[in-house]
């Protein structure tokens, strides 16, 4: 298997899961082969409950904006939680990092969710990597 290497200010660089946990402080020690929860649910297709996911990030009385076909589609940052939408700035800023800030499609609400449970671990170098 190929190291990821990237070059920074012409110095080369390794982003492996490895190398970003070590340089995180090894907050999630992990056996080779294993896997965090958010990694091995999404690996395995287990479903969210959806409605637990927006009790979570959501202010009451508000939750997931929905497709005409009733799918949920994405949480507004408007709609969440106080500590939900620090998490989420955080996370778009930091680990999954993109330019649309203002509201989480589906899959980045199961990594919030999965964050925002104290009884679930997400290695974030492997998301980072």
């Amino acid at each position: 298997m190929q190291m990821p290497i990237l070059t920074v200010r012409r110095t080369w660089v390794n982003y492996d899961r490895t190398t970003i946990n070590e340089f995180l402080g090894n907050p999630l020690p992990l056996e080779l082969g294993q896997h965090c929860d958010f990694i091995r649910r999404r690996r395995s297709h287990e479903p969210y409950d959806e409605n637990e996911v927006a009790l979570l990030i959501c202010a009451a009385n508000r939750s997931y904006q929905v497709r005409p076909i009733g799918n949920p589609l994405r949480i507004l940052r408007r709609d969440m939680k106080t500590l939900a939408q620090v998490c989420s700035i955080f996370l778009l800023a930091n680990i999954v990092p993109i330019g649309h800030v203002s509201d989480l499609n589906v899959p980045r609400c199961h990594l919030l969710y999965c964050i925002m449970r104290e009884d679930l671990n997400v290695d974030v170098a492997t998301i980072i990597s």
